[in-house]
């Protein structure tokens, strides 16, 4: 019987791989450039010092923007992800979905996508609440690679949704029907 190898299809297959290799040069490349520069240093523990110090801020910079965006994306979805009620008897009642807006938003020094979703009470068009998720792509890193096929940051995940809307729409005691054709 011969032998058979199953070899990856899809570039994605070895992203890991892939990822350690690209780790792996950007590490010998920042301790080469730390040497190359702390060379002109005449004493000795202080060349080591400088090239520790040039390593270690080196190191980081491929993941910079996701590093500096990761704050900024936790704290607009602690802020801003969550359910807003338009309607305070809104108990009972019968919603409809009208639709979710998109549009392009930039998060630290990321760009993303907020999205907006609204329930209005049937018949009368009112709003009944609403809430916002958002989804970040990854920083230059993960482009340029291509080894995300979201485009998924690899620092963090990349999105932030209101968790469980069936549950929601269970604790307002409300429901939701199809919106009838025009």
């Amino acid at each position: 019987m011969p032998l058979r190898l199953d070899l990856p299809r899809e570039p994605t297959d070895v992203s890991g791989l892939y990822l350690g290799l690209v780790l792996t040069l950007w590490t010998w490349f920042c301790w080469t450039l730390a040497r190359r520069f702390s060379q002109p240093v005449a004493r000795l523990t202080l060349r080591q010092c400088v090239r520790y110090l040039l390593f270690i801020g080196l190191l980081p910079l491929p993941l910079a923007d996701e590093i500096y965006s990761w704050r900024a994306f936790a704290r607009l979805c602690e802020s801003e992800a969550k359910v807003v009620v338009l309607d305070p008897q809104l108990a009972g009642k019968t919603i409809w979905f009208t639709g979710m807006r998109s549009q392009p938003r930039q998060i630290g020094l990321l760009s993303g996508t907020e999205q907006n979703w609204t329930y209005v009470v049937a018949g009368s068009e009112r709003p009944a609440f609403r809430y916002s998720s958002f989804r970040v792509q990854g920083g230059w890193l993960m482009r340029m690679l291509g080894i995300s096929e979201t485009s998924s940051p690899l620092l963090f995940e990349n999105h932030c949704d209101f968790v469980d809307v069936v549950a929601l729409r269970r604790r307002l005691n409300v429901t939701v029907v199809d919106k009838p054709a025009p």
